[in-house]
Formats: C-alpha cells, structure tokens, sequence
C-alpha cells in the first residue's frame, strides 16, 4: 500500500451513519457511499470512463438491488478520490443459485494514482462482500494481470460466433417431413409486447438446468433490464396461432431472441423443441439484410449447435477474449470447502444422472488443503480427514476453474493442471465436474 492510504474499513453497522464533515488536510479514508455523492461519483467515472454516461449511471442507480451504500469511496474532506461498486447478484450453478458479488467500476482520479487507494477499495469490498453473505467475486477487466495481484483469475470465456447472413440462409437445413410424425406448422414469429414477459422468463428459467454463469433474475430484475433499452428488439416465436393470452399457463410462445445492431445478444427456446433456435436465427438473419447487416454474430453457450451451422456458412466460431474484449474473472470469498457445501444438491444430481456406483469416495488435494467428497445414494457430503486411494489434486484456483467450468477435466489432466491419483478418481470426477463450460449472457453487461 502507498503512503496516505486509507485505514478505516467501513462496516455495515455505520453505513447508514452521517459523515462528519472533516478538514480537506484530513487523512483519507473510506466511507459507504448516499444519495448525495451520485453527482460526484458520476463526474468521477466520467473522467476516468470516457464512455461513462449520464444515461448509463442513472440505469445503474435505477438496478432494483441498488442501494448508495453499495459504493466504497475514497474521500479527504468532502473531495472524492477514489470509487469501487460492489452489485450483489446471484449467479446460476446449473439447477442451483450462489450469491455473487460483482465488483464494477474500480477508479481512481488522474491526480490521486499510485497512492494504494485502488488496493484498499479492493480489500475493503471484499470485506464487504463477505459480510454481504457473497460466495464468490467477479468482475470484468481488459487488465487482467493488474487484478491477479489480488487473487482473482480468469474464469469463463465468451462463446459467439460470426458468419455472413446470407451464407448462413443458404446453409438452413430444410425440415424434411416424416411419415410417422404429424408434420408441424412453421412457428409464427413477430417482435414481442410488454405483457408477454413472464414468458420470457419462463424460457429463461428452463435452460439454466445446465448452465454454469448466467445470472439468476427476478421479476423486478428483468423489468430493469428492459427498461434500459440496451436491444433493438425481441423477436418470439410461437408454436400455433398467434393468440391473445394473457395467462402464463397457456402461452404458445417457445423462444425469443434479444437482438442488438447485427448481434444476437440472448437465444432462448423451450426445451424439446429442436428447431426454434433455427427459425429464430433465421428472422433476425431476415431483419439483418433488411438493415444492411452483412454479416451476424451469435452469442450463445459452447454447446449451442448453432455455433456449428455458423461455422458450416464459412463463419468462424470464438471461445477467447481478444484485446478488445473483457476477461472474465473470479475470486473465492469463502473456504473452497465452504463453497462446495453450497452446491452439494448439484453435485449428487450430476452424480445420479451419471449413474455412478456409490457409496465412494473422492479425495481433494487443494495446495496444502486437503478434505473430500463422500458421496452416497441419498446425499453429497464435504468432509475433513484422509484423501484415501482415490482422489484428485490441483491448485485452488485450478480446481475453482474445474468446478465453474473454465477447466475441462481431461483437457486439464493432460496440461498436467490436475492430476488423479487412479482411473476410479477420474470416472468419479467425471461424473461430478462434467464439461459445462462457464459462460453469461452479453446482454446484462452491455452498455
């Protein structure tokens, strides 16, 4: 830390405690953010962001989860000097939910650098963070190197790919009609209404099943993400006649897609309906030529097949972050076995689906942590003691990327990341950390 760096961690008791007015030769400190500092803090991120707008601020104070005293501010007297936003969220671990906190907006003014405020607001909202009841810290950076220093690594990568739209109609495979199937009605697509949102939500709800990443959203959560206006449109699709229904029960609607210039930002289809991502893709690729949009880019996970009909139209499919791009970081918050105790009922459901013979075991290896898996016909359970014959060894941080999906297992095994000590741990670790890549959604960070 630098000289004249602030030595008071708030705690929440105080947050709402008035700040004393203190001299301008004060020593700095740091305090939890009220409604009166906005202009300030919006003049700050303004002057560091240069893409920072007053429109984009305000939807941030608007967020329904927002309270001033989520802000950590650096202040002497009543000058700001430094601001760090901690937004707690819950993040989707496939059928479960871990409460996350995601530190944005990190920022220092010009003149006040390389004074170690940037290094306290770290360590103050991870403090925070904990005390919030956080499992786990994100963020967003293009200086990753800068934030590793604080513990945190890259975890998760994006998933989109890119191709002609033209191409990529000339590519759509044509449905051929089957003998034993009644053959169905094309899907009716058209550009959403505002009372149709519980069916949006419905959607997304369905596929987080096996989705490590996106973000859990409430009701309020997804009125706010609208209301921010950061889409073109929202196309839906809708199996049979395009009826007025205004009871969530009965909607017809099975997919939509969240659509931004010549990007899809967010596609979501019922599950068990295997060709409405196509006839979605295949409106918007409409509307694109409509617009003078030459070429598409998809967001979607790994797993999306329509990754590969992009790629098929001589498009090109992208799982790293570019220079121009964010990296995606995480920090554990609590014990690694802490964690692991919260996503237990995930672990046993993955074990079950994977038809693994138990009762067994799994012993981890986390640096010098060691603790394992007991895994039984009814439950998950972390206990402390001996690894046993069978179990699995890594770093933390390697072992995290595992569990989050950053790390595929045989992938990390063979770079020599993890390693497990007999065939039977590997099956084992197979079966509880599958292939599910960690991945979110562009359109809750996009501007």
């Amino acid at each position: 830390m630098g000289a004249g760096t602030p030595r008071v961690t708030p705690t929440k008791s105080d947050r709402s405690a008035s700040q004393r007015d203190v001299p301008a030769s004060a020593a700095p400190r740091i305090v939890h953010g009220r409604a009166g500092d906005h202009p300030a803090v919006r003049h700050l991120l303004q002057t560091v962001f240069q893409a920072k707008s007053a429109v984009a601020f305000q939807s941030q104070i608007d967020d329904p989860l927002y309270e001033p005293s989520d802000r950590l501010l650096v202040k002497r007297g009543r000058r700001l000097l430094a601001h760090v936003h901690i937004a707690k969220r819950s993040m989707y671990f496939a059928r479960q939910k871990i409460a996350i906190a995601e530190i944005e907006s990190l920022a220092t003014s010009p003149e006040n650098r390389r004074c170690g405020f940037a290094t306290q607001l770290l360590n103050a909202a991870r403090g925070q963070a904990i005390e919030d009841g956080g499992l786990i810290a994100t963020l967003s950076t293009r200086t990753p190197s800068l934030f590793s220093r604080y513990g945190f690594f890259e975890c998760g990568r994006p998933s989109y790919s890119q191709a002609d739209v033209r191409s990529v109609l000339a590519h759509m495979p044509v449905e051929a009609p089957s003998l034993l199937e009644r053959q169905r009605a094309p899907l009716n697509l058209r550009l959403w209404r505002h009372f149709e949102l519980p069916a949006l939500m419905r959607l997304y709800r369905q596929n987080m099943g096996s989705l490590i990443g996106p973000l859990h959203r409430s009701e309020a959560y997804w009125r706010w993400l609208i209301s921010r206006e950061a889409f073109d449109q929202i196309v839906i699709a809708i199996d049979g006649p395009d009826r007025l229904s205004l009871e969530e029960g009965d909607s017809p609607i099975v997919g939509y897609a969240v659509v931004k210039g010549d990007q899809i930002l967010e596609l979501m289809a019922k599950p068990g309906h295997p060709t409405v991502a196509r006839q979605l893709l295949a409106r918007v690729c409409g509307d694109a030529i409509e617009h003078d949009f030459n070429s598409l880019v998809l967001h979607a996970p790994p797993q999306e097949p329509l990754h590969e009909l992009l790629v098929l139209s001589g498009g090109s499919y992208h799982c790293r972050a570019s220079a121009q791009q964010d990296t995606f970081m995480v920090s554990p918050l609590v014990e690694v076995a802490t964690l692991l105790q919260r996503v237990c009922g995930e672990l046993h459901m993955r074990a079950k689906a994977a038809e693994l013979s138990r009762p067994c075991r799994l012993g981890l290896q986390l640096d010098d942590e060691k603790f394992c898996l007991q895994l039984t016909r009814r439950s998950v359970k972390v206990e402390p003691g001996a690894l046993g014959r069978n179990f699995l060894r890594a770093s933390q941080a390697d072992f995290l990327r595992l569990l989050l999906g950053h790390h595929h297992l045989d992938d990390a095994i063979a770079r020599g990341q993890i390693k497990c000590s007999t065939r039977p741990a590997t099956e084992i670790a197979r079966a509880v950390f599958p292939n599910a890549s960690l991945w979110r959604p562009p359109w809750d960070q996009i501007p």
